[in-house]
């Protein structure tokens, strides 16, 4: 076997909040997030509880069961550490791993890290991003590759240690000669398409040189978050027949799970531990109210019609809202183009580092843009000094017109986003 894991902080960040781990059977790839240095502790923690667990339980149950126990185990601590260190408040990490026996390889996942198998010249992803952009896809919103370019793609559903318990996705594989595995952060999905890793991967199999190339690659299209790339080369060829005795379960023919997804019951300890929690604080109802206002944020419109960035969600049952504003961008979410402002109408965040990210981007759309007023009726000279006043500049063909004109009407039509700085043509007939 064959393999390699590299990590590179990119061209942006000022600090590497992801993390790795290879040992020659188990393979992990974590992305961690939060404040402080926060997302480090998640990511360290993430890999170290799990590969405790697994060495401590193997042999007690199915590969898939221990795996799926020990990511959700992960989950337990990282919860527990942001509950009640201040400092951790909001910590989550992306976990994608892979552990190998033999043929075999079972696949544990949360986040939007991925898995990847690169088998006679085609790369398949084996996971499933749990970020915003992959539920517009799978809902048909958007298109693959509109995903690609999404201003929300960085925006996850489901990451470990944010909510007390966590849902795992674990699949099985079998895998074949000349297959080769790559586990990866987004710091290497955001800057290149499957196509152009795969381009990469016809022209050489050894892990050292692409991870090498692929971070490379990555920063050379900006780099904009932490890269880390974990490369497996099985070499099965090499491999005895024999079926290891310890991962005696049940796999697929192909790239394509018979099972694709197994949760195992949830640890009865911590939820009996959260149960109580939420008694102590006021009751089941108060709790949920009083953890949501404290972990969740989203980014909105205020009642100015602003873009804002909230704390909380979305909900008001029984009239009780449950999330404040903590910033307000004193910018008319109006002035967004109006793709952009369905997507701010959509869903909730589960950090405020995403969040934030999220607030500046609509901030900053919001402030770049304008919505060109109606115009009509009005004479030529009170036209082209509205507009002015919003940076953009009214021309006619006919300046000899001047004040005598009056608006008969405008490209574009009233409404429409246009970009400050723009150039309105402004069609006019005489008084």
């Amino acid at each position: 076997m064959r393999y390699t894991g590299k990590t590179d902080t990119g061209l942006w960040r000022d600090h590497n909040e992801d993390r790795y781990f290879a040992d020659g059977q188990l393979f992990i790839v974590a992305d961690g997030m939060g404040g402080h240095r926060a997302g480090e502790v998640a990511s360290a923690r993430s890999i170290n509880v799990v590969a405790e667990y697994l060495a401590r339980e193997s042999g007690k149950g199915t590969p898939e069961t221990i795996l799926a126990e020990a990511i959700m185990r992960a989950n337990e601590v990282i919860f527990e550490e942001a509950r009640s260190d201040e400092r951790l408040a909001g910590m989550g990490t992306t976990f994608t791993c892979a552990l190998l026996s033999g043929r075999r390889a079972v696949i544990g996942h949360v986040g939007d890290s991925r898995a990847y198998l690169w088998r006679a010249g085609h790369l398949t992803q084996l996971t499933e991003d749990h970020s915003l952009v992959a539920q517009l896809v799978e809902e048909g919103r958007i298109s693959p590759e509109e995903a690609f370019t999404h201003p929300q793609r960085n925006i996850i559903t489901k990451a470990l240690g944010v909510e007390p318990v966590v849902d795992v996705d674990v699949a099985t594989y079998n895998l074949e000669a000349g297959d080769l595995l790559l586990l990866c952060s987004d710091g290497l999905t955001a800057m290149l398409r499957d196509s152009e890793i795969a381009a990469h991967l016809v022209r050489t199999k050894d892990p050292e040189e692409l991870s090498d190339t692929l971070i490379a690659e990555a920063n050379a299209r900006g780099g904009v978050d932490n890269i880390t790339v974990v490369l497996i080369d099985p070499e099965i060829d090499a491999l005895a027949p024999r079926e290891d005795a310890a991962f005696s379960i049940r796999v697929a023919a192909s790239a394509v799970p018979e099972t694709s997804r197994e949760r195992p019951r949830a640890n009865r300890k911590m939820i009996v531990a959260v149960l109580v929690f939420i008694l102590l604080v006021g009751g089941i109802a108060g709790g949920l109210i009083l953890y949501a206002r404290q972990h969740y944020f989203f980014v909105g419109i205020d009642r100015k019609g602003d873009v804002a960035l909230y704390q909380g969600v979305r909900w008001a049952p029984l009239g009780i809202h449950l999330s404040r504003v903590v910033t307000d961008s004193d910018t008319s979410a109006r002035n967004l183009p109006d793709n952009e402002l369905d997507n701010l109408k959509a869903g909730a965040v589960l950090s405020r580092v995403e969040a934030e990210r999220s607030f500046e981007f609509f901030a900053a759309e919001a402030r770049s843009h304008r919505r060109l007023p109606d115009l009509l009726g009005m004479t030529y000279l009170d036209a082209r000094t509205l507009l002015q006043d919003m940076d953009l500049q009214a021309q006619t063909a006919d300046a000899a017109m001047g004040d005598a004109a009056r608006v008969a009407s405008q490209d574009p039509p009233p409404d429409q986003v246009v970009n400050t700085g723009g150039v309105v043509t402004c069609r006019l007939r005489s008084n």
